[in-house]
């Protein structure tokens, strides 16, 4: 039964991803179609590692065997869960239609924060989000832990490692995004400079992060030239996802080393080129946990639900959708309860399972439908002009993706308030703008 049942769901996942491609244009709206697909994909393809690989290797001192009917089960409602997201996105499409953006260049001096327009919006934001997802990282780790540590990542500043992983994806779809509508060498040179220093930061704390930067980098390159959708995008993600892996496996090795930090990266990394035998087993080792760093979101998931046969409470969800602070919450007593171990936090996905299927539906209609709406107002601000506020909007939605495999609901949703927030504000600056110009206009006729 649950086999009909995910081959009937995957079906239906095609069909709307046909129509929602019907509406994909701009920036605004095709990462839409790029979530829904990267969604599917991890559990699709997790459950089919979790199926012929049986045990998997997950985090710190977690190993998950799961039973067939248990992988389908957790299938059956991973494509219930997508489905809804495609169905929430495409009914505000059909209620409020799409805003295309333009598909001419947009001049570069537009939105320009420097003060002589030396330099495009894009490059500055990037050059500007870059540097504050470095330092908040470094900043997060501690100097001296970052430069050298007994124990991998002793934080001593979690609120700013926990800023710097929301940073860094935004941060790298906007240096692609200012390399591809880049229009002079000193430009591209300062953003392909950006993307190498975002890497090097990230694999110095051995952060997975690091794998993700060359497709965000792409994704903002072939969202600047409107090229999402053709043949050589496919193959430039492909490059750029082959080039992600090769990342994860060195910040997989990086983490077995005895010492950590920058010193003793950088000394190992100089080895490991050199061709030093005492290093291979550790690099092995990292190969061969590379497709379980990948695709555990799945297991992962689905070991939370078996974790919890009660169910979770509905107060645990109401205070992780809450936007407020979790100090002004009860977030901190209850982020024990929302962990499998010290290491591991129940993930997005994996909570809304135990929540139960009406939980999940509803959570993803709203989600799919918030996405879409607000992917048609960068839409209609990139029409006006404006760049840096839709860049920043857009990234925050693609990194849902990463996140809620690995990350509890109010992780996940902190990068999409603060988008909304973001939006909105800018929204109504330009209510309050044109409020003023009209009762101007009506002075001077008077």
């Amino acid at each position: 039964m649950e086999h009909f049942a995910a081959l009937v769901l995957t079906i239906l996942l095609g069909l709307l991803l046909s129509s929602i491609s019907k509406y994909a244009t701009g920036l605004g709206s095709i990462p839409i179609y790029s979530l829904v697909l990267a969604f599917a994909s991890i559990g699709i393809f997790g459950a089919a590692y979790s199926i012929v690989f049986g045990a998997m290797t997950m985090g710190v001192s977690l190993v998950v065997t799961l039973l067939d009917s248990e992988v389908y089960d957790g299938l059956v409602f991973w494509l219930v869960s997508v489905n809804a997201f495609a169905l929430g996105a495409l009914s505000c499409f059909k209620m409020f239609g799409s805003v295309a953006s333009p598909h001419f260049a947009i001049p570069q001096t537009s939105q320009s924060l420097s003060a002589g327009s030396i330099l495009p919006s894009s490059p500055i934001a990037a050059l500007v989000l870059s540097a504050l997802s470095v330092s908040a990282l470094v900043f997060g780790v501690g100097v001296e832990t970052y430069t050298r540590a007994q124990d991998y990542l002793m934080l001593e500043r979690p609120v700013l490692r926990s800023l710097a992983s929301m940073l860094f994806p935004i941060a790298s779809f906007c240096v692609g995004y200012a390399f591809g509508s880049a229009k002079t060498l000193a430009t591209k040179v300062l953003t392909l400079g950006l993307a190498l220093l975002l890497v090097f930061v990230l694999l110095m704390t051995a952060s997975r992060g690091a794998a993700i930067v060359s497709v965000f980098c792409v994704v903002g390159y072939l969202y600047a030239n409107r090229q999402i959708t053709s043949g050589k995008a496919t193959l430039a993600l492909l490059g750029a996802a082959l080039v992600g892996l090769q990342l994860l496996v060195i910040a997989l090795f990086l983490r077995s080393l005895p010492e950590h930090g920058l010193i003793p990266y950088s000394a190992a990394l100089f080895e490991l080129v050199t061709g030093a035998e005492s290093l291979d087993t550790l690099f092995v080792d990292a190969l061969d946990s590379t497709a379980g760093n990948l695709l555990f979101g799945f297991p992962l998931s689905v070991t939370v639900h078996l974790d919890n046969p009660d169910g979770l409470p509905l107060t645990s969800l109401l205070t992780q959708l809450n936007p407020l602070p979790g100090f002004l919450t009860n977030w901190y007593d209850l982020v024990p309860e929302l962990r499998l171990n010290f290491y591991t936090p129940y993930p997005l996905m994996g909570e809304l399972y135990s929540y139960g299927y009406p939980v999940s539906i509803t959570f993803f209609l709203l989600y799919g439908f918030s996405c879409s709406m607000l992917g048609r107002e960068c839409n209609s601000m990139l029409a006006r002009g404006r760049r840096i506020v839709p860049l920043v909007v857009v990234a925050s939605l693609l990194i849902f993706v990463p996140l809620a495999t690995q990350y509890n609901m109010r992780s996940c949703l902190r990068a999409v308030y603060y988008a909304a927030t973001l939006l909105m504000c800018v929204k109504l600056m330009e209510l309050l703008r044109q409020a003023r110009k009209s009762a101007l206009v009506d002075r001077l006729r008077i």
